[in-house]
């Protein structure tokens, strides 16, 4: 969620089966189609199509931060994930260590 130019999912791409992005900036979505032909959701984060619990492997790199309330935004991302699933946020160190208290760790965290 808030999937930017790509060049990450670019790296992420050719080692999982199907790779759903999504970002609520148009623009932006149409900048990494570009990049990467792929299942793109224009759309945010509490406003997803995916389903709850249906993805196996969540990150947000640099993106959750930038939501006002990212704690909700955290907290959508982490109920789309299937039980067990691995976790991995880059976040301003401001907010990371009071989100992670109420929303449980994350499995990979670059501050």
């Amino acid at each position: 969620m808030g999937r930017g130019s790509g060049r990450w999912a670019q790296l992420l791409a050719p080692r999982v089966g199907m790779l759903s992005c999504m970002d609520a900036s148009a623009e932006t979505l149409s900048v990494a189609r570009r990049t990467l032909a792929d299942h793109f959701f224009h759309a945010t984060a509490k406003a997803t199509p995916l389903p709850r619990e249906s993805q196996d492997f969540g990150y947000s790199l640099g993106a959750l931060h930038q939501i006002p309330d990212t704690e909700a935004a955290l907290q959508a991302c982490i109920d789309r994930l299937k039980p067990g699933a691995v976790r991995a946020a880059v976040l301003q160190a401001r907010k990371f260590e009071a989100m992670m208290k109420r929303t449980g760790p994350v499995d990979v965290a670059f501050l």
